[in-house]
């Protein structure tokens, strides 16, 4: 069986049915990442990943999970609480869920706050605009030297640290 992206955002669209037919916590279901776009192949090198995220009504057990599908496909599911989406306009400075919610597919909603989001994330064309760019581009630098100026003064053994 050749794989697709039409393969890829029905595998997608049946996992978050069955997510949220048995999961009443769950509010919204969209995916994101390469699937969505129209423009890049989805497939890197024979293999690929489906970006799901679920909305919780109140605050998920995990925040991410991963379903192996095949050795060269899996599902990559994020979990967030609805309350991270209290304030949509508050989304455009955000550097990762602003660009997650800024033209995601949908795939289910209950209760319409999909929309609500977006109405606010997109409203007035402003999340484009010079001055939210720059402030989402300066908290990606300042998390990028965080991490560079961690490295810095690594020991002679490095392991993985426990968050």
């Amino acid at each position: 069986m050749r794989v697709t992206r039409e393969t890829l955002i029905r595998i997608a669209k049946e996992t978050a049915q069955e997510r949220a037919f048995n999961d009443r916590d769950i509010i919204v279901a969209y995916l994101t990442g390469s699937l969505v776009s129209n423009e890049t192949d989805p497939l890197f090198g024979g293999a690929a990943d489906i970006d799901l995220v679920f909305v919780h009504a109140a605050k998920p057990l995990r925040s991410r999970e991963f379903v192996k599908l095949t050795p060269d496909f899996h599902i990559d599911i994020s979990h967030r609480a609805k309350a991270e989406f209290k304030r949509p306009r508050d989304l455009r400075l955000d550097p990762w869920l602003g660009w997650e919610m800024y033209a995601p597919m949908l795939l289910y909603d209950r209760e319409k706050l999909f929309d609500f989001v977006q109405a606010g994330l997109r409203a007035g064309f402003e999340f484009n605009a010079p001055a939210p760019s720059l402030q989402r581009s300066r908290i990606l630098l300042k998390k990028a030297r965080a991490i560079w100026h961690e490295l810095l003064y690594i020991a002679d053994s490095v392991e993985p640290s426990v968050v």
